[in-house]
């Protein structure tokens, strides 16, 4: 999930106990649906948001059970050069963001580009795109790979892509750690200011 929080445009790392993060709003894009409510509405129903693998052949995998997102389709969010110069988990970030900035009432004007930022946590980047560009190079050689390829995989590029595609200028970052993302990013969040 994606929060918008507001920043001061200076940062620094000093730890003050009195300061709080302040989730202002939330963006969801989950295995149980696009949106917030319609992932809320899959967790308060007790749907799970796992199925069998649809993206890829998955048959000689032991396991072909995953929570993959359905019916995503990211230009509801973005134009369509915009998405396809992006990487899945950009898209979802970016989706995700542009919720959570509606949701914090930032619906018609955005922050102050200078005083809001990107902290995103992350699992990994794109390995979709980069198993294809590997194959690619194989397959037809270094000169067919898509000239976007580093961009789209890099997994900092999905903050990136968050901060150009809703206009955020402020301090920009995106912490990778497995599963412990998303505290750490709200960690990092409480000693950025």
């Amino acid at each position: 999930m994606m929060t918008a929080m507001a920043q001061a445009s200076g940062h620094s790392v000093a730890h003050d106990p009195s300061q709080r993060v302040v989730v202002t709003g939330l963006g969801a894009i989950t295995p149980l649906g696009s949106s917030v409510a319609q992932f809320w509405d899959g967790i308060v129903a007790g749907r799970s948001g796992l199925g069998p693998i649809t993206r890829f052949r998955s048959a000689d995998y032991p396991c072909r059970i995953v929570g993959e997102v359905p019916d995503f389709d990211p230009h509801h969010t973005m134009d369509a050069k915009d998405a396809k110069r992006m990487a899945r988990a950009s898209q979802f970030a970016v989706a995700a963001a542009r919720e959570a900035l509606a949701d914090a009432g930032f619906t018609d004007a955005a922050p102050p580009p200078e005083d809001a930022g990107v902290l995103l946590g992350l699992g990994n980047g794109s390995f979709p795109d980069l198993e294809a560009m590997a194959r690619t190079m194989i397959e037809k050689g270094g000169m067919r790979i898509n000239p976007f390829s580093m961009p789209i995989i890099l997994a900092n590029m999905a903050a990136a892509q968050v901060a150009m595609q809703c206009g955020l200028r402020g301090y920009s970052n995106t912490v990778i750690t497995a599963c412990a993302a998303g505290t750490q990013r709200h960690i990092r969040a409480a000693q950025t200011r």
